[in-house]
């Protein structure tokens, strides 16, 4: 029964690392991705059934999301028509749900590392690469740590830089609407989507930056 949307998981990357039978019981259910690390349970699904089995299925760690039905040449009438868009609703609502626990466990988790972290020189590998210096970011051993606020100044999730130039995220943190700030804001503020950019503008105009991370954050 759930044969096709496994495949369509597969098909996305995001395969189960193991063995998975699919529940088409309509509740959002994580599980491990094929590739990530033991004991993480980035990946989650969420199966319908009905006369038209449909599902979604996503990764915490990547932010991505995926719909499925099953495949079928039989017309819908208006009553699976409507059924089949009240169980999509549904998946949202469920994912939206679990999302919100995510994110505040990305946070929790943020809050901790970033305490434990220490003033981050320059003489970071990165920083001498790309020839600017340590404004406001932290290190934990040997990476960079820059924190990701949203406007209210709560710390979301944290972004890491290794030395040779390698960045990710903490999973399931938001980022959308989150920056890191360089000054305080007075008739410009700069948008920039990386800290080593960020930094470099920040240095030569005097003016405050907004480092939001990613070109979809901008």
């Amino acid at each position: 029964m759930s044969a096709p949307m496994l495949a369509a998981m597969r098909a996305a990357g995001l395969a189960p690392a193991k063995d998975l039978e699919l529940r088409d019981d309509g509740k959002l259910t994580r599980y491990r991705v094929a590739g990530d690390k033991s004991g993480s349970r980035n990946g989650w699904y969420v199966l319908h059934a009905g006369p038209i089995l449909a599902g979604a299925f996503g990764s915490w760690k990547t932010g991505e999301s995926h719909t499925w039905r099953e495949a079928t040449t039989k017309p819908q009438t208006p009553a699976e028509r409507a059924e089949l868009a009240k169980r999509i609703k549904a998946m949202h609502s469920a994912r939206e749900a679990e999302q919100v626990a995510v994110q505040a466990s990305a946070a929790d988790r943020a809050a901790k590392l970033w305490a434990r972290a220490h003033p981050a020189t320059d003489a970071h590998p990165y920083l001498r690469r790309k020839r600017v210096p340590a404004i406001g970011v932290r290190a934990l051993r040997d990476m960079l740590v820059i924190p990701a606020r949203d406007v209210a100044g709560t710390l979301h999730t944290l972004q890491f830089i290794s030395p040779d130039g390698s960045k990710r995220f903490l999973t399931g943190g938001r980022i959308r609407g989150c920056y890191f700030a360089m000054g305080r804001p007075a008739d410009v503020l700069l948008l920039a989507e990386g800290l080593a950019t960020g930094s470099t503008l920040h240095l030569a105009t005097g003016a405050a930056v907004a480092v939001c991370f990613n070109c979809g954050n901008l």
